[in-house]
């Protein structure tokens, strides 16, 4: 299966692997958890469109964000390797060529990291939304 194919549910089947089937609120987290982890998908995938169209120079953060260079020069470094790796997955992909994401400017790769933490929710975040929608009498994951 592509990477391009996969869905919230197949994220959703590796999240809860080795947790309770019967646990609503396990299920719940591990659900809510995939739905983050595609919207962090989307979210990568949207700034290497940016970057090949040449639009991603025109982003910056906000004033008031205050991640150092450092920082976001950390995050491009661990998502070049990430992918590289990944990458070495395939036969047919160059396992050495990442998404270049290192061809950010600085200031775009500060506005990355802040809508990368922006999308980025924690695991307290994680829990309070799994078990509202656990009181609420969300049946999770959702009948297909």
């Amino acid at each position: 299966m592509s990477y391009a194919d996969i869905t919230i549910r197949d994220i959703f089947e590796v999240t809860r692997s080795g947790k309770s089937r019967e646990n609503k609120y396990e299920i719940a987290y591990a659900w809510v958890e995939a739905e983050n982890i595609m919207e962090l998908r989307m979210l990568i995938s949207s700034w290497f469109d940016l970057l090949e169209s040449g639009e991603a120079d025109g982003r910056h953060p906000s004033l008031n964000f205050t991640a150092t260079q450092e920082e976001a020069d950390h995050v491009i470094d661990e998502l070049e390797a990430d992918f590289t790796l990944e990458r070495a997955r395939f036969p047919d992909s160059d396992p050495n060529n990442g998404p270049g994401f290192n061809r950010l400017l600085p200031h775009s790769r500060v506005a990355f990291l802040e809508e990368i933490r922006e999308k980025l929710k924690s695991s307290e975040q994680i829990t309070d939304e799994a078990n509202k929608r656990v009181n609420s009498g969300e049946v999770i994951p959702p009948e297909q």
